[in-house]
């Protein structure tokens, strides 16, 4: 979700997952919803989770699995502009 359009879903977000253990990643998009999903992935393993979209700045999150995790709404705030 954008921090400066409340109540609007992300859709084409790009999201990363990363392995911590061996830097193995992958990626999706959100869909419509701003939802995102990753299936087959190791139980007890640690993940860094970066979400981007153009002219937002990029928010990354550590992850545990224990079993099935919802991230819950995560915001990106706008990039400021650099005076130039």
């Amino acid at each position: 979700m954008l921090a400066d359009k409340p109540g609007e879903c992300l859709s084409g977000a790009s999201v990363t997952l990363t392995a911590t253990a061996d830097g193995k990643t992958l990626t999706t998009k959100t869909d419509f919803f701003g939802d995102f999903e990753f299936k087959g992935l190791n139980a007890e393993a640690e993940y860094r989770l970066c979400i981007e979209y153009p002219e937002y700045e990029p928010e990354c999150i550590p992850l545990r699995l224990v079993e099935s995790v919802n991230v819950g709404e995560v915001l990106l705030s706008a990039k400021v502009p650099v005076a130039g």
